[in-house]
């Protein structure tokens, strides 16, 4: 008689951007056949769970997977404090740590330190670990996640904008993923049923086709509205990739009006200091484009405060110009340095503590830009 060996459960999490969902969707589909895998998708991050079931899930679950984002201390800690709840809420399970943090691991190094559960594991060895662990194969399939199905689909990897503060160009090298192997996963992603896709990848707007140079992101974007059913959804693109022609695209019913423009600071000096590509004048431009040719637009933005040798002054010149726009959500973060990137990137010559920080007025402007994150 055959022995019955209880089919194992993977709950994953991640944090970030769309690269590490799309890693998540990735490794559930290499499980299912021998694991029960519970993924949790867009929007998930900023809370442990979204409500009991899901609670109640990853407190059973043998395995925890976790792709943390090393990007701000804020991701930092919101992946450490996770970690931290669930080693208690679930004593016994394995929890795996991976994505991007593992390049810059410093701050979940702890965690591991006061739990021998937690692995720091690469995709290869993580395969390789759940190969040797998995149950029997039978034919249910993973957990219904009531989450929006949307599919997530890789066009690029890797950044090469180097902006001053940012760690994503030394994570991976550039690599454009071409129109031929994007078209073979957009119909996976029709086999799979999803209604809407978002893009995966750093800085996704200057993405070119590698067989076809001339072929661009508006014209991968204009690809899918023409040929496909599917909604495009989560749109983030770094400013000056908001074209004349991708704008036009826009205003399509198919794309989601729920778009992000990280512009990072409304003060030149300071966008040059952060080795931004564009100017407030160049910013205005784009963004009087956008107001006007997308309607019902829902338009949000990014904004980093307290940056090495910003002053009131460009502080008080970025608020003026948030003003200006009305955008739908202004997320505001307080510069986080990374050590092992601060001196790489600056050296020892910058006082990482702009005063700035301590400043009374400090307050003041921060519930005038709403505040959302720290």
């Amino acid at each position: 008689m055959e022995k019955i060996v209880k089919k194992p459960i993977v709950f994953i999490k991640s944090y970030g951007c769309a690269f590490n969902r799309f890693c998540s969707e990735r490794l559930k589909n290499s499980l299912v056949d021998y694991f029960f895998v519970y993924n949790q998708s867009f929007g998930s991050d900023r809370n442990f769970f979204r409500n009991k079931k899901e609670e109640k899930i990853a407190s059973e679950a043998e395995y925890l997977v976790i792709f943390a984002c090393p990007i701000t201390r804020y991701l930092e800690k919101m992946s450490a404090d996770f970690i931290s709840n669930i080693a208690k809420s679930n004593k016994n399970a394995r929890i795996i740590i991976t994505g991007c943090s593992l390049s810059h691991p410093e701050t979940l190094l702890k965690n591991k330190q006061e739990n021998k559960n937690i692995s720091f594991l690469t995709d290869k060895e993580m395969q390789a670990f759940f190969k040797k662990n998995r149950g029997t194969a039978i034919k249910e399939n993973y957990f219904i996640n009531d989450a929006p199905r949307i599919g997530t689909l890789l066009i690029k990897i890797g950044c090469d904008n180097y902006c001053s503060y940012c760690i994503c160009p030394h994570i991976n090298k550039i690599k454009n993923v071409s129109l031929s192997e994007i078209k073979k996963e957009i119909k996976n992603i029709q086999k799979e049923r999803f209604e809407s896709i978002e893009f995966a990848g750093s800085c996704v707007g200057d993405w070119i086709n590698p067989k076809n140079k001339k072929f661009k992101f508006a014209d991968l974007v204009e690809f899918i509205l023409l040929k496909t059913d599917l909604k495009i959804v989560n749109l983030e693109l770094y400013p000056t990739d908001f074209t004349d022609n991708l704008i036009r695209l826009l205003a399509n019913n198919k794309i989601s009006k729920d778009i992000s423009i990280p512009i990072q600071s409304g003060s030149d000096r300071v966008l040059r200091l952060m080795g931004r590509k564009y100017d407030k004048a160049i910013l205005k431009k784009i963004l009087d484009n956008l107001f006007r040719s997308v309607s019902e637009l829902q338009l949000t933005t990014d904004i980093i405060i307290g940056f090495p040798g910003e002053t009131k002054n460009d502080l008080l010149e970025t608020l003026d110009f948030l003003k200006s726009f009305e955008f739908y959500r202004i997320d505001v973060y307080r510069y986080s340095n990374i050590k092992k990137l601060e001196k790489e990137i600056f050296g020892n010559s910058v006082d990482y503590f702009s005063e700035i920080i301590k400043d009374k007025k400090y307050k003041e402007i921060n519930k005038a830009i709403n505040l959302t994150s720290a």
